[in-house]
């Protein structure tokens, strides 16, 4: 949310998106930082919050996707062979229209959108559709047959699968993260030293 820029300062933004690796790279703030931070991390992040906003979804979710998947790094590439902001596979992306996963805007638009088919066919059940995300629909679909009528804080736990068991959590840890920050009922977004407390 352009607004939200002027609102929000960079420490805010940086200090969560820390959490997903790029701490490191974001302290001291100088000038030459902030142009980065600016280009690399508030681009991104900003471009996620519309595409989100767009497609109905929360934008604290998608935000949580992309510092988990990739953090913030349009050129990330996993060992599997996810590409982009939101780690779209090749086969995925190209069934979504992404031409080039390691533009910010296609991967976005990309994985936003089949975030939101995912929500869409695990409707209310957040943690289904990031399992999903993460491992596939096939295996989920293959858990769910296993445990008919699991509850979604029993289906979180017994993920077979410990990475995908991890990646639930930390993207609903995440999402979190990035709601206490903004405040959820749009208010001023809070400082790192009040979200301490």
């Amino acid at each position: 949310d352009p607004a939200m820029l002027g609102r929000v300062g960079v420490y805010e933004i940086a200090g969560v998106v820390g959490r997903g690796g790029a701490g490191i790279v974001l302290k001291g703030f100088e000038r030459s930082l902030n142009r980065f931070v600016a280009i690399k991390v508030l681009a991104p992040h900003l471009a996620a919050s519309a595409a989100a906003r767009r497609h109905g979804l929360d934008p604290e979710i998608v935000l949580a996707v992309v510092s988990v998947e990739s953090g913030f790094r349009p050129g990330a590439v996993s060992p599997k062979g996810a590409q982009g902001l939101m780690q779209l596979m090749p086969q995925t992306a190209s069934s979504l229209g992404v031409r080039n996963a390691f533009d910010p805007k296609q991967n976005i638009e990309g994985g936003v959108r089949h975030l939101r088919y995912l929500i869409d066919r695990y409707p209310g059940n957040l943690p289904l559709a990031v399992a999903a995300y993460n491992a596939g629909e096939h295996r989920v679909s293959r858990w769910l047959a296993e445990r008919p009528g699991v509850d979604q804080d029993e289906f979180i736990d017994d993920i077979p699968f410990p990475e995908t068991q991890n990646y639930v959590k930390r993207i609903i840890g995440t999402a979190e993260d990035y709601r206490l920050l903004y405040g959820r009922d749009g208010g001023r977004p809070r400082s790192a030293s009040e979200l301490r407390r």
